[in-house]
């Protein structure tokens, strides 16, 4: 049951019912965070208060916004654009309108009646994905941090290679003007260090 713990997803339905069916039904099987909202601009205002939701199931036939322009309206904000969307529909369900889902960025066309294990078994895939992300992620930034740490390391022992050496070493812009000198050097040359 814990398997998805710390997951968010935003379920998004104009009708109340629907959206007790589908957390009902989610929660049944998994222990994740669900947010709801009843209409387009509500989900949207719910992504920006909520910056670390993870996934957003979304039904297509709503009043003012419908899913097409709410999903739109996500895919624009930078914030928002890379959350994974499964569209719902019962009435919206030829092939003209599953391609215009994926054409404002859904990962997914679900037809209502949702098929309970149908719509479990997605929304686990993209918490694997998501958590197969996350692992590859932490492991660059690792990655990143280490050789950030070997090349601080490699600049400093050149930077002491500089300072402490017996020779005298002038650096030259293109004009032919000094840029830089190391102690030696103003010691050759008997400049006093600054």
């Amino acid at each position: 049951m814990n398997r998805y713990s710390g997951f968010k997803l935003l379920i998004v339905d104009d009708h109340a019912h629907n959206l007790f069916t589908l957390r009902t039904l989610i929660e049944t099987h998994m222990d994740v965070a669900i947010l709801e909202a009843t209409s387009g601009q509500q989900a949207i205002d719910l992504t920006l208060q909520h910056p670390d939701i993870d996934l957003i199931i979304l039904d297509v036939q709503m009043p003012e916004m419908d899913g097409f322009q709410t999903a739109s309206m996500l895919k624009m904000r930078k914030r928002t654009r890379d959350i994974p969307i499964i569209f719902l529909t019962a009435a919206f369900k030829s092939e003209e309108f599953q391609q215009r889902g994926y054409a404002v960025g859904a990962v997914d066309y679900l037809l209502k009646p949702i098929e309970d294990n149908q719509l479990i078994n997605k929304i686990s895939t993209y918490f694997r994905l998501i958590e197969k992300e996350r692992a590859l992620n932490l492991v660059l930034e690792q990655k990143v941090a280490e050789r950030t740490a070997q090349l601080a390391q490699a600049n400093q022992y050149l930077e002491n290679l500089i300072t402490y050496m017996g020779e005298a070493l002038l650096v030259l812009n293109p004009e032919g003007a000094i840029k830089t000198v190391n102690p030696t050097a103003c010691r050759m040359l008997g400049y006093q260090e600054r």
